[in-house]
């Protein structure tokens, strides 16, 4: 059964995360959406309107680089009761790195778990962005632990595929890593 959840009311909220581990990242969502029905439901349609800055910095042995990625998503379609939710994505991804700078519209989705759907509040989530760009592919995603309702703790990768297109290196290590960027972050989200 599809259904459609209306709510009285919706909740409003901002989220701001930092993080590091190899480099420096920082991530801000404004989400509005309708709360989940009390009800199980196996498919359930619910507006969810978000507008993200996602940004990310290391020094690399080769140069400073760093990446900015804005988006906005739009609805949400929760599987099994919030077990799996995905939103469609639409952005922009910026990137610089010894001079040589990168501009791509990204389209894609956002895949959201919350990992302890049966419980009152969530415990434990994943998130995954897959966004694709005119010849390569952006996403990044992680795992978070919540000890309280408004407070995550969590690990995570960005991949930027302009990063890693542009330093292969065939005969020899990549000195990108291969695009990916790993962290450790900290969070809080502030109900409005």
């Amino acid at each position: 059964m599809i259904t459609i959840s209306m709510a009285a009311s919706s909740e409003r909220g901002v989220a701001v995360e930092v993080g590091g581990f190899r480099g420096f990242n920082l991530a801000i969502e404004a989400a509005v959406e309708e709360p989940r029905g009390d009800d199980f439901e196996w498919v359930e349609l619910r507006p969810r309107y978000t507008l993200l800055g996602a940004a990310q910095l290391r020094n690399y042995s080769d140069g400073l680089y760093y990446n900015l990625i804005p988006l906005a998503t739009l609805g949400r379609i929760d599987f099994a009761g919030g077990l799996i939710g995905l939103d469609m994505a639409v952005g922009l991804n910026l990137s610089e790195i010894q001079d040589n700078y990168f501009y791509d519209l990204l389209i894609g989705v956002e895949a959201t778990s919350n990992l302890t759907f049966w419980l009152e509040r969530e415990f434990v989530g994943a998130e995954a962005f897959i966004l694709m760009g005119s010849d390569f592919v952006a996403s990044w995603g992680g795992i978070k632990a919540y000890p309280t309702k408004r407070l995550s703790i969590g690990a995570g990768v960005h991949y930027d595929g302009e990063l890693d297109h542009w330093g292969d290196t065939p005969f020899l290590r990549d000195k990108w890593d291969n695009g990916m960027n790993y962290y450790l972050t900290i969070g809080y989200r502030f109900e409005l």
